[in-house]
């Protein structure tokens, strides 16, 4: 092939590169650490539309190689299978930070109210009040 290119060999690392990210985009959630997160989705999705350009080569070259074709097509969908399961792992993730982080929030705001009705009841609706002994 002309210039090294491999389709294959490039579809396969950008499969093992997609499990790198998922678990570091997993990482990332189990620590808060969205902004990493966010790089992680944005780079996913970057390589997801590069494997989809590789895929029309690759089916090429397997169909060349005098091997067999569906043999290696679904080790690939195996391969890709096993990377959405990481995928809806770190989705499940997020959700279930997003429902704790939720129920948090109501928590806060149920004890500021509260806080506020304390306040109101005895008469410090403006804040403290400075009262003078002398």
């Amino acid at each position: 092939m002309a210039n090294g290119m491999n389709p294959e060999r490039d579809l396969f690392e950008a499969c093992r590169e997609w499990r790198r990210l998922a678990e570091a985009e997993g990482e990332a959630i189990r620590t808060g650490n969205w902004g990493f997160c966010a790089a992680c989705q944005k780079s996913l999705q970057h390589l997801r539309e590069r494997m989809s350009a590789l895929m029309p080569a690759v089916r090429a070259e397997w169909r060349q190689a005098g091997g067999d074709y569906a043999a290696r097509m679904q080790a690939f969908d195996d391969t890709v299978h096993q990377l959405i399961k990481l995928e809806r792992r770190n989705h499940t993730l997020v959700k279930f930070v997003r429902a704790a982080t939720h129920a948090k929030l109501q928590q806060f705001n149920q004890t500021r109210i509260k806080l506020k009705q304390l306040r109101q009841a005895y008469g410090f609706a403006h804040g403290p009040a400075v009262h003078s002994f002398s």
